[in-house]
């Protein structure tokens, strides 16, 4: 009696080692295989665009600047400038009326305040409040051509472009800084999308603006056609815009992201 035992009882050890092996088996075979993918390089965004807005590039001109460089100003000349008496020959010698005592004294014309350039720049949903300067250009040689090269401050702020629209002017207002050096004033810029805020302040008011379009345009090893079509978005336009510009990735300066903006009601 007690070998049946023993003997049943080994039977059923053993199927219980059968099963709990086959159930190994069956983990080993469908446990997922940990495979190490290879390092892809950054993808580039899609162009971003307001519903219903329409942005244009400024309107191409003969001497086009490259971004961030613009051709050189041709070298001053002289030039002769004719006196007044030569060009202005009025035929009508106007009589002046004499005043009376019923005439009202003209009103004075209002004074309308002067555009100022930006002094600080608010973007809410990246958290960044930083002070804005103006920023000029330095010659550079590119492909034994002579160019002018905006600067970029080499500090946490803004770079406003000295020769573009100030603050509540017709006109493109271009505010460049960098992305991955010098604090990164513009390294969330790349997460902006359309309908975010933008805030400028100049002189103690402040000027809100709705992003409308991003854009990354490839621009290092490019052929001259394609850059040229990437600086026409710094060159003035018929309407007013803000035009925020600095590079991408973060690890490298391969490409030019590019914010448009356009001022809120």
């Amino acid at each position: 009696m007690n070998a049946r035992l023993v003997s049943a009882g080994l039977i059923g050890l053993g199927g219980l080692c059968l099963v709990g092996g086959i159930g190994l088996l069956i983990v080993q075979v469908i446990q997922p295989v940990s495979i190490t993918a290879p390092q892809q390089q950054p993808t580039v965004p899609p162009t971003a665009v307001l519903a219903g807005v329409t942005i244009e590039p400024p309107l191409l001109l003969d001497s086009l600047p490259l971004m961030p460089v613009m051709a050189v100003e041709p070298a001053t000349q002289t030039t002769t400038i004719p006196s007044p008496a030569a060009t202005i020959k009025p035929s009508v010698t106007a009589r002046p009326h004499p005043p009376t005592a019923t005439s009202p004294a003209p009103a004075p014309l209002p004074t309308l305040p002067m555009p100022l350039p930006p002094d600080r720049i608010i973007i809410p949903s990246l958290e960044l409040d930083a002070p804005v300067v103006p920023v000029g250009w330095q010659n550079t040689i590119i492909d034994s051509q002579t160019y002018s090269q905006w600067e970029v401050p080499n500090a946490y702020a803004g770079g406003w472009h000295e020769t573009s629209a100030r603050v509540g002017e017709i006109g493109n207002l271009v505010i460049n800084g960098h992305h991955n050096i010098e604090g990164g004033v513009f390294q969330d810029l790349v997460k902006l999308v359309p309908s975010d805020l933008i805030i400028l302040s100049a002189g103690g008011e402040t000027f809100h603006y709705q992003v409308v379009q991003t854009m990354i345009l490839p621009e290092r090893d490019q052929p001259l056609a394609t850059r040229q079509a990437n600086a026409r978005w710094l060159l003035p336009t018929p309407d007013e815009r803000v035009t925020l510009i600095t590079c991408w990735p973060s690890d490298d300066n391969s490409h030019r992201l590019v914010v448009i903006a356009l001022p809120l009601e």
